[in-house]
């Protein structure tokens, strides 16, 4: 349970750092609109998905086309539809689609599996603790156990036959 507890607050943290990156870069990007010039098919292990590419133009008036980063069986996207486009006028072929599917989706999906396997942690220790509580009682839960001189009465312990009482 610890692993899985230390192995969902990793997901968590990697993921909320990933978010803080993809908003640092649109805080301190320029805007644009562009329009779809073309979905781009891909066939990767039997299946065909598509990256949008876009065409836009930058404050300083030049022309860029650029690819989206993300290749999806459904992009959501049609030809000559307009979108939103976030880019650094150092490098503006590095632009990025704006729109939340596009820039938040998947990073929200490892987060919410992350707060799952911690909640899911503390689910079963809660789970554990009411259990003993409302069904065991210690003085009553006895066990039998076979040694060489033969049964012999134990108590267990929630973590285990420890504590024998004859």
């Amino acid at each position: 349970m610890k692993a899985m507890k230390w192995i969902g607050i990793c997901i968590v943290l990697i993921s909320c750092g990933f978010m803080f990156r993809e908003h640092r870069i649109i805080r301190n990007s320029h805007f644009a609109y562009g329009v779809v010039i073309e979905l781009v098919p891909h066939f990767r292990n039997g299946g065909k998905t598509y990256t949008p590419r876009i065409e836009y133009v930058t404050l300083d008036n030049k022309s860029i086309v650029f690819r989206s980063a993300v290749s999806s069986p459904n992009p959501g996207l049609l030809v000559g539809q307009s979108v939103a486009v976030a880019y650094d006028s150092k490098r503006p072929h590095d632009a990025r689609i704006l729109n939340f599917a596009y820039r938040f989706s998947f990073l929200y999906c490892f987060l919410i599996f992350g707060l799952l396997l911690i909640y899911m942690v503390y689910v079963y220790k809660f789970g554990n603790y009411w259990i003993k509580k409302k069904f065991i009682d210690d003085n009553k839960m006895l066990v039998y156990l076979k040694t060489n001189d033969g049964l012999k009465k134990a108590l267990p312990t929630w973590s285990g036959i420890r504590d024998y009482k004859l």
